[in-house]
């Protein structure tokens, strides 16, 4: 069986010299040290991810500013920072990625020698094979290891009788994967799978038997068996109509439409400001191209 490719690193550089760096200085003076533990943490994050780390939802920057104890607006009001001295890539952050040019730099290496050794390894070459020169380029004869195919279950379109795309395969794994274990174990998998398939029939249900059991993993109660979780519908009872959202005016990034105010106060058009770039707003702490962006609406109003 191919051996799964590590997704980020364990730990990552840490120069010795970091709060010299005039970026940095910049940033704790304004923030103090909120400035550099964020940005650090976030450094943790992106490293983690293996240089594919998203951050443009709302929950993730909810979570985020938790864990750095501080309020969404300070979180949010930081990031722009990092972002404005280059900390971070913007154009990357514009497609929804939180990285840089030199994050790119240091991960590259790490990436190509895992690929290599994932090769060897799908090769059936063991280490010390690769160490011998042999007499010829003949890997025909060089036994391939069987790739055994992750399970998906496919559920037939009710209206055509036909079996949908790839895009709305239910895949059991990944819902048995989430699903908590009761007093450290799992048991009936076979069932559950049945079971699983009787009550997922579109791919709406399916997105929310993800949601219902990820809150089901989290909360402080008794756990059920997977197949009694399933049965009866009884995971509908934990799902939970995700708010609607809207995306920033200024910053670009999604968050609940309860927690937004309207760009302009005079007239409620759809633009519309998350609390951090509401503020700056108000405090006159516009970056130049927000003050252009904004300038562009203000005209469009008259």
């Amino acid at each position: 069986m191919s051996r799964p490719m590590k997704e980020g690193l364990d730990y990552f550089p840490h120069d010795v010299d970091l709060s010299k760096n005039d970026k940095i200085n910049e940033l704790e003076i304004l923030y103090g040290n909120d400035g550099y533990a964020i940005y650090l943490k976030l450094l943790e994050r992106i490293y983690k991810k293996g240089d594919n780390f998203r951050i443009s939802d709302a929950e993730t920057i909810q979570i985020l500013s938790r864990n750095c104890n501080v309020s969404t607006e300070r979180f949010t009001e930081i990031l722009n920072k990092c972002l404005k001295l280059g900390l971070f890539s913007s154009v990357e952050y514009q497609k929804g990625i939180l990285t840089s040019d030199e994050i790119k730099r240091r991960i590259k290496p790490v990436f190509e020698k895992r690929k290599k050794m994932q090769e060897k390894y799908d090769l059936g070459i063991s280490d010390a094979e690769t160490r011998q020169k042999l007499g010829r380029n003949d890997h025909s004869k060089v036994k391939k290891s069987k790739v055994k195919k992750s399970k998906v279950y496919k559920v037939k379109d009710i209206a055509t009788g036909k079996k949908p795309p790839v895009a709305l395969c239910f895949d059991f794994e990944a819902f048995w994967q989430i699903y908590p274990k009761r007093n450290g174990l799992k048991v009936g998998k076979q069932a559950a799978l049945e079971e699983f398939k009787r009550q997922i029939k579109s791919q709406e249900d399916y997105d929310k038997l993800l949601n219902a059991t990820q809150r089901y993993a989290t909360g402080n109660h008794f756990i059920r068996d997977a197949v009694r979780f399933l049965k009866q519908a009884y995971w509908k009872d934990w799902y939970i109509e995700p708010p609607e959202k809207c995306k920033c005016y200024l910053c670009g990034i999604e968050y609940p439409k309860k927690e937004m105010r309207y760009a302009s106060a005079e007239k409620e058009r759809e633009e519309m400001l998350c609390q951090g770039c509401y503020s700056k707003l108000e405090l006159e702490l516009l970056t130049p191209i927000e003050q252009e962006k904004m300038h562009i609406l203000y005209e469009a109003l008259k």
